[in-house]
């Protein structure tokens, strides 16, 4: 008894769970709430199929459901809805209300966008009601005029393609440039691909650069296998750290003397940063080309000697003379070539010379006596 009457309780409560929790979700789903909610009234021009319970959306979001739709004919706008959000909703006054589809499978509901605009909307709201695409299409082409219209623009299109496929027209004559700049591509293709082969077989002009271009890759790997087999100088700078010192220095000494070229230190440098010594060389230049402009006007014996053909003439018998001075010289004639050349006068006048010593000598020994008695018998006269 006692476990059926625990069985009974546990499937009351399950059942009053089960209808307490049905409750709760119709409440959920129908937005269901003990307090009053904010509305608003919004005229449309057509109902569009909107029905009582259709969603409201505001920028996308669910915020309320359709209460109310009436049909009011003695307005400018015979649709009333009566819209309950839920929450207050301030309108601007560039606000949007739109009836529009819920899914391709049909339905409706309200799309609201209360606006950005600083200034708020103290008008009734209204709404707009779009027509269907399908119905709008089929209102576009409905008249008489419409018919007409599309007839013709199907005829233009018709002509528009005959153009196209004869290459008539802007658009035709670009449709023909395309096909000849197709046509050119293609055969540059063909080109390339001839080119290709060509190099392929090491002919051509391409085949030529290729050739070379194999020739180098190969030169310039030769020039690593050099390298890496300890041959030639790079191999030494990279293998020999003490050439690769010296190198080292001679840059750092090359550095040094550019450096001091820079700063003008040095006779070099003073000749490429002094002023001084830049004024110099413009006075030396200056001189030069005074003494060249000289020489070409005539002037001095430089210019004499290089225009005036006596004189050079002159010059050319002197130095004639001066050349047969110097071979009678060399070969012991007249009496300087015998002084140069013959050593018997040459000994003849070392002993002149030795004797005319001796009686300058012997003058001097005997001056002192001369006058001593040149002064006692000066006393007697």
């Amino acid at each position: 008894m006692a476990i059926k009457v625990q069985r009974d309780s546990v499937l009351g409560i399950v059942f009053f769970g089960g209808l307490l929790l049905l409750l709760w979700g119709t409440f959920q789903l129908a937005d269901f709430s003990f307090g009053p909610k904010p509305s608003i009234d919004v005229a449309f021009p057509d109902a569009r199929g909107v029905k009582r319970g259709d969603n409201v959306f505001v920028l996308g979001t669910k915020f309320g459901v359709v209460e109310s739709v009436d049909y009011l004919p003695n307005r400018k706008l015979p649709i009333h809805m009566k819209l309950t959000l839920a929450g207050d909703l301030t309108f601007k006054a560039d606000y949007a209300i739109e009836i529009a589809d819920a899914s391709l499978l049909g339905g409706k509901q309200i799309s609201i966008s209360p606006g950005k605009s600083t200034d708020s909307n103290e008008k009734p709201l209204i709404g707009k009601a779009p027509p269907h695409p399908l119905k709008a299409l089929g209102d576009l082409f409905s008249g008489e005029d419409d018919k007409k219209s599309l007839g013709k623009m199907l005829q233009n299109f018709g002509d528009l393609a005959e153009d196209l496929l004869t290459g008539k027209g802007t658009i035709g004559g670009a449709i023909g440039s395309a096909r000849t700049a197709f046509e050119r591509v293609g055969a540059a293709a063909e080109e390339v691909r001839i080119a290709v082969a060509d190099a392929r077989k090491g002919t051509g002009n391409l085949g030529w650069v290729v050739k070379k271009a194999g020739d180098f890759l190969a030169s310039a790997d030769d020039v690593a296998k050099a390298v890496r087999s300890g041959e030639g100088l790079a191999s030494r700078l990279l293998s020999n750290r003490t050439l690769a010192d010296n190198v080292e220095k001679s840059m750092q000494n090359l550095r040094t003397v550019t450096d001091e070229l820079a700063a003008g230190r040095g006779p070099l440098g003073r000749l490429l940063r002094d002023p001084a010594m830049e004024k110099e060389i413009q006075l030396i230049v200056r001189n030069l080309n005074e003494a060249m402009t000289a020489l070409n006007e005539g002037k001095g014996l430089a210019q004499a000697l290089l225009h005036d053909q006596s004189l050079r003439d002159n010059a050319r018998s002197i130095v004639s003379d001066l050349r047969g001075v110097a071979n009678d010289l060399e070969l012991g004639k007249g009496t300087i070539g015998r002084l140069i050349k013959d050593e018997t006068v040459y000994l003849q006048i070392e002993r002149l010379l030795n004797q005319v010593s001796r009686v300058i000598e012997d003058q001097r020994e005997a001056a002192p006596v001369s006058t001593f008695f040149n002064i006692f018998t000066g006393a007697f006269q």
